[in-house]
């Protein structure tokens, strides 16, 4: 199990809820931040090699709150269904504004080689 994210369940719907905050400990307004979530089974691999690269913009989703710092990255059972079982290095980042310089989220430096896992899922009956 990784340290700062769930595992995923090979397809199922995927969700994080991020609540980005100040130095303060205050909600950081996140109008106009972009986010990236890749899982990678190398730190060789080049991001298009990555087993998963799902980005976004803040506000995309009516769950949002970018005024209070809440953004989910949502990834639909369709696209998890396409990672193959296995252990992953992963990066949440993001980037402040369009100028904004892009910075990792998670994991923090002293956990980079936590990784998250992707297991096999129960097969169910076309609905």
């Amino acid at each position: 199990m990784a340290l700062f994210l769930e595992d995923v369940r090979q397809g199922d719907d995927y969700s994080v809820e991020l609540i980005v905050k100040d130095a303060s400990g205050n909600p950081q307004n996140i109008t106009g931040y972009k986010f990236w979530l890749t899982f990678m089974s190398s730190f060789d691999l080049t991001y298009e090699q990555a087993e998963l690269k799902y980005v976004k913009d803040a506000g995309d989703d009516e769950n949002d709150n970018v005024a209070n710092g809440i953004c989910y990255i949502y990834i639909p059972a369709a696209d998890t269904q396409d990672i193959p079982i296995g252990s992953y290095y992963y990066a949440l980042q993001q980037r402040a504004g369009v100028t904004g310089g892009v910075a990792t989220v998670l994991p923090p430096i002293e956990s980079y080689r936590d990784r998250i896992k992707v297991v096999a899922n129960i097969k169910r009956p076309a609905t």
